[in-house]
């Protein structure tokens, strides 16, 4: 497939899959079974965003940026927990007015905390130095990942930490598992674990912990598994039996290549400035 072909065909698998994401189907098996009601499209949720607290201990005057954003939520976790100002860049034009929209619901006059921008994350220019950045369930779908890297890089103030967690390819995939997540997902950038610390590298990004969070990824898609047969009745009259059957035959497809060394889910943690100590550990 010719690039451009590819990005739109990636474009197109994206807006299929995000454009529905206030429907039924994700918030009874993704939002509430899997975390606890936040609207969270992401697979590892505010076990990934908690870290990300930890580690940079943000507070009133800290800014926080998240690169592919989605509805935002991730944001105005961020900001609910923290009191700190958060920005998120969408090129879903759909996804950033939603953002805007919940984020006015929620904020009301105090919307100055959170902001949205319609831009693509591979050619944004950071207009402030960021005390965290997110990345989150978004490399996989980047045609050029070393862009995105860089953007990370350019957006980070001096000791400003990097956030990523992402699916990989497992020590076991093979192309079947790589051709289903293309094909329903648009899920085309799955490098090992060790082209991903080399891919960091050459964008100038230090890696400080690198956390092999695969156990998120059985759980998440095992509890949006158990959600949609919990909810059948509910789900399928929604938008109809073949929707519902998609949804429960991805949900556990997916729970069985992670399960298996398909796939994997890995988080990062990592800074422009180096003599940080490494850390590999299981979360």
């Amino acid at each position: 497939m010719a690039p451009n072909d590819l990005a739109t065909e990636i474009g197109r698998l994206n807006r299929q899959e995000y454009d529905e994401a206030a429907d039924l189907f994700w918030q009874w098996t993704v939002y509430n079974a899997v975390h606890g009601g936040w609207w969270l499209a992401n697979i590892g949720g505010r076990r990934i965003l908690e870290h990300g607290i930890r580690a940079t201990a943000p507070h009133h005057e800290s800014a926080i940026l998240e690169l592919c954003c989605g509805m935002g939520d991730a944001c105005q976790y961020l900001v609910a927990r923290t009191g700190c100002s958060a920005t998120g860049i969408e090129i879903n034009p759909r996804q950033v007015e939603r953002a805007k929209f919940r984020a006015l619901s929620r904020w009301s006059g105090s919307t100055h905390r959170v902001r949205f921008i319609e831009a693509d994350a591979l050619h944004w220019s950071p207009d402030n130095g960021y005390d965290l950045v997110l990345l989150i369930d978004a490399l996989m779908l980047m045609p050029d990942e070393r862009r995105v890297l860089l953007t990370a890089h350019r957006a980070l103030a001096e000791n400003g930490v990097f956030l990523s967690a992402d699916v990989i390819a497992g020590p076991r995939i093979d192309e079947r598992a790589r051709r289903f997540a293309r094909q329903e997902d648009g899920i085309i950038n799955l490098p090992s674990a060790a082209e991903r610390r080399r891919r960091f590298e050459e964008a100038g990004l230090e890696v400080v912990e690198w956390i092999d969070a695969t156990r998120l990824a059985v759980r998440c898609f095992d509890r949006v598994e158990r959600a949609t047969r919990k909810h059948q009745r509910r789900l399928r009259p929604h938008k109809g039996p073949e929707r519902y059957a998609r949804w429960l035959r991805n949900a556990s497809i997916y729970r069985h290549m992670f399960l298996r060394g398909r796939l994997g889910y890995l988080m990062a943690l990592a800074r422009v400035a180096s003599g940080s100590p490494l850390s590999d550990r299981p979360l």
